[in-house]
């Protein structure tokens, strides 16, 4: 890093400028992984709550439920440490999901979705409730 003092008013105001390095790739979730997040998909520490609702799980799957009371910003950018594929059960209106670096596109039912272990994604939350099921034993 370089520094270097400057002259800038007549009231003798010193200034240190200095070389930052230049990032060539700067996206969404650069800026939004200073949040708090977890890599287990829960909400921040503060709220204590989960932004979802566990309705079953078994040795295979897991339901979840996302009311349309939640506050869209529990939806938080995150990752996983797993493999998944996400399978839309029952949606609303305008719930979205999206990967990084990508648009949203809209979530209907009977949908399936494949994350691949430690991809940034996230779900947009739209009216009405989304339900979905989380199968465990997958493997990309």
């Amino acid at each position: 890093m370089i520094l270097k003092q400057e002259l800038l008013l007549p009231k003798d105001i010193n200034v240190q400028l200095g070389m930052t390095e230049q990032r060539h790739h700067i996206g969404a979730v650069d800026y939004l992984a200073m949040q708090n997040y977890s890599d287990s998909n829960q909400a921040s520490q503060d709220s204590g709550d989960r932004p979802y609702v566990d309705l079953e799980t078994t040795d295979e799957y897991t339901v979840r439920e996302f009311s349309q009371n939640i506050d869209p910003i529990e939806l938080m950018w995150h990752r996983d440490d797993e493999d998944r594929i996400v399978e839309i059960l029952e949606t609303g209106e305008g719930w979205k999901f999206q990967y990084d670096e990508e648009l949203p596109w809209d979530l209907e039912p009977e949908m399936s979705i494949i994350i691949p272990r430690h991809q940034w994604h996230r779900v947009v939350k739209g009216e009405g409730n989304l339900k979905i099921k989380i199968w465990k034993e997958y493997h990309l």
